[in-house]
């Protein structure tokens, strides 16, 4: 737009649009330090406009913007354009282009850092190059940054939840060891990754992640990341909660070897789930805990002991548990058990219908369609018989309402297990619990509100790299 001035002169007006958020965003990149931990560990033997500290903060920047005003990175040296980000970084707009993209993530990840498996025990036999502990730079980006916000965030790092999430791809992957088919978000997907995360309680503030090939399992993960996070916390009293894939006999040991403690639900024996059962609902102690969507639903706990281990084990672990009872848990499983009752009176009518008609004519055939007709679950409360010859046959059933009300008195009731300062009462172990939807929080803030979905980079170390990109625009986000 130009004004004419009294004078000759002109003055030349130019509308500048900057990102919407940069004025929460920036200050916050500013108190991480996180562009100039970026430079330290990656320094640039010579720089023309940008160095990787500030396009990994400038991509932090885009992916943190709200929906409308994310660009996908292909397009990012035009969002850079649009954006007026050359005023932000003193720089052409066009500074922003792939190839600079491109390089500040190899530098994050760099190329010659993933070896094959075949290859990595001829490398350690060399002498290694580099970063003496073996560790990525991002590992180490990381690392200061969560140092930095515990640091002016005064955020308490003590209890910590962890969980495994998935990334999807487009594209040909079919060189990568980590991309690979795998079952995610209820569906099964061609081509993902799995990212392992552990954050806060407080705050749920991402602490550390660790990318896992598509089909890895989670309890293999425990030990390593454990270590990794009394490492970098600094501390040796974490208590780590994880859904019931997180724990198990060994990690219960690993924990108690590395004085942390640890919050779990336990899918239970047979054995355990009658211990469970035969607890009177009145011997449970009734906990001042509420939810905003449930604030009728109680909760009540029984602390006991449970010995833990693989069947025939001669060394048993003897663990702290709580026997949970949740009355909205209650009304849940018996609407489950009702459908799927349901479901077998609905198959085994249909069934009668059938008989005596086509391949039904013979007693074989459907004796066989009857073994699936009930839920197996249902199939101790749903009884039928089968009776008659071939074309004569006749089908009957009926409900055994003794296995019914003793499988009744189970809804409601899980276990967590748990070690916990001794400072702490039992009842904290199911508090911390109820807050496991922090980490699943983090885990729809990737996908949803970041939209790390889907991947488009074919470079494993660039896949690796724009990960941790995205998981470093959570710590901010």
């Amino acid at each position: 737009m130009r004004l004419q001035a009294v004078s000759p002169a002109e003055v030349e007006f130019r509308a500048v649009q900057l990102p919407p958020n940069v004025g929460v965003v920036m200050p916050v990149c500013s108190a991480l330090g996180l562009a100039q931990i970026v430079d330290d560990i990656c320094p640039m033997s010579w720089n023309e406009h940008l160095t990787h500290g500030q396009v990994i903060e400038a991509m932090v920047l885009n992916i943190v913007q709200s929906a409308t005003h994310r660009w996908p990175l292909y397009r990012f040296e035009e969002w850079a354009a649009d954006h007026s980000l050359g005023l932000l970084y003193d720089c052409p707009a066009d500074a922003f282009n792939d190839d600079r993209l491109g390089r500040a993530l190899d530098a994050l990840v760099p190329p010659e850092t993933l070896v094959p498996p075949e290859a990595e025990a001829e490398r350690d036999q060399g002498d290694d190059e580099g970063d003496a502990s073996g560790a990525l730079p991002m590992d180490r980006i990381e690392a200061q940054v969560v140092t930095q916000a515990i640091s002016s965030y005064d955020i308490d790092v003590q209890a910590i939840h962890w969980d495994l999430t998935n990334v999807t791809f487009h594209g040909d992957y079919e060189a990568a060891d980590l991309i690979g088919p795998g079952f995610g978000h209820g569906t099964m997907n061609r081509r993902q990754v799995q990212v392992s995360l552990s954050v806060a309680s407080e705050g749920g503030i991402p602490l550390h992640h660790l990318c896992v090939p598509s089909r890895a399992q989670q309890q293999p993960l425990a030990e390593d990341i454990l270590k990794t996070l009394q490492e970098r916390l600094p501390r040796t009293d974490l208590i780590v909660i994880a859904d019931s894939k997180g724990v198990s006999y060994e990690i219960v040991g690993k924990y108690r070897e590395a004085k942390a403690h640890f919050v779990s639900p336990l899918k239970p024996t047979a054995q355990q789930e009658q211990r469970l059962a035969a607890v009177p609902l009145e011997q449970f102690e009734l906990l001042d805990y509420t939810t905003v969507r449930g604030p009728q639903e109680l909760y009540r706990c029984h602390a006991t002991t449970l010995a833990l281990g693989p069947k025939k084990c001669k060394k048993p672990l003897l663990v702290q548990a709580l026997f949970m009872h949740s009355t909205g848990k209650q009304r849940r499983d018996e609407k489950t058990r009702r459908k799927r009752l349901d479901k077998g009176y609905q198959r085994l009518e249909e069934i009668a219908g059938y008989l005596n008609k086509n391949q039904y004519f013979h007693a074989e055939y459907a004796a066989k369609q009857l073994a699936g007709a009930v839920p197996k679950d249902a199939r101790d409360i749903v009884r039928y018989s089968l009776e008659g010859e071939d074309g004569k046959l006749e089908l009957r059933w009926w409900s055994d309402w003794d296995a019914y009300q003793k499988a009744a008195v189970r809804d409601g009731r899980y276990i967590l297990i748990y070690d916990l300062p001794e400072d702490r009462p039992p009842c904290d172990a199911f508090y911390l619990y109820k807050r496991q939807h922090l980490v699943e929080a983090r885990h729809r803030g990737l996908k949803s509100d970041l939209e790390v979905n889907p991947v488009w980079l074919k470079k494993e170390n660039r896949v690796l790299a724009l990960v941790f990109v995205f998981i470093l625009a959570l710590i901010v986000f």
